[in-house]
């Protein structure tokens, strides 16, 4: 429950990432943030929330590989509701799993999905940078800014600040929310024992007469 409610914030963490790059590069070329910047955020928006979702789900599948590995069977299939039908396992489902290793398969199964997407990731921002840095070359003298230029800036400078801040920020982040996650179902399984201890305590005897 804790993952599934997680994982929303996880992804939209993406976009005040990317705003700090936008801030930062619009304040160090002093230039004026105008309806053109604005059109850049769009496209800056769309590539860092999809680099952002690219990761959490490869720390779902390394963790469902974990489960299967130390299971000895598909848990997608195992835990679904229904033979046919499979569910999507993720870093809380590692619960099961005896308490001695649970946290150290977590941080193993977030470090390899890392260092997987870092790749892709890398590949998608350094791309479009490249495809985007023509745009601030000036082809003519006057002082005017092309419309291009400030669309530009504010991907160029998104990305980068997002692209960083999300494999360093984001592994944290989710690593913290599902042990937050096993916090809160160990407080429910505690408070369900006390719950039926004091109910079994007070429940009156059978009459006999």
């Amino acid at each position: 429950m804790m993952e599934s409610l997680s994982l929303p914030f996880l992804i939209l963490l993406a976009i005040p990432m990317s705003l700090v790059g936008v801030f930062v590069i619009f304040w160090l070329t002093h230039s004026v943030f105008d309806s053109s910047a604005r059109i850049g955020l769009v496209l800056l928006f769309g590539v860092a929330v999809n680099n952002a979702i690219l990761l959490v789900s490869r720390y779902r599948t390394e963790a469902t590989l974990i489960l299967k590995s130390k299971l000895g069977k598909d848990p997608e299939l195992a835990t679904s509701l229904f033979p046919p039908l499979r569910r999507n396992c993720g870093g809380s489902d590692l619960w099961v799993l005896p308490a001695g290793e649970r946290v150290a398969l977590l941080k193993r199964a977030v470090a390899r999905g890392s260092r997987v997407r870092m790749r892709s990731i890398l590949l998608v921002s350094g791309t479009t940078i490249v495809g985007l840095a023509p745009l601030l070359v000036h082809m003519n003298d006057t002082a005017d800014k092309d419309i291009w230029e400030n669309l530009s800036l504010a991907t160029i400078g998104g990305l980068t600040s997002s692209t960083i801040l999300i494999l360093l920020v984001t592994p944290a982040v989710y690593t913290s929310c599902i042990r937050l996650g096993w916090q809160c179902r160990r407080a429910a399984a505690w408070l369900k024992r006390k719950t039926y201890r004091r109910a079994a305590r007070i429940e009156p005897a059978p009459d006999l007469g």
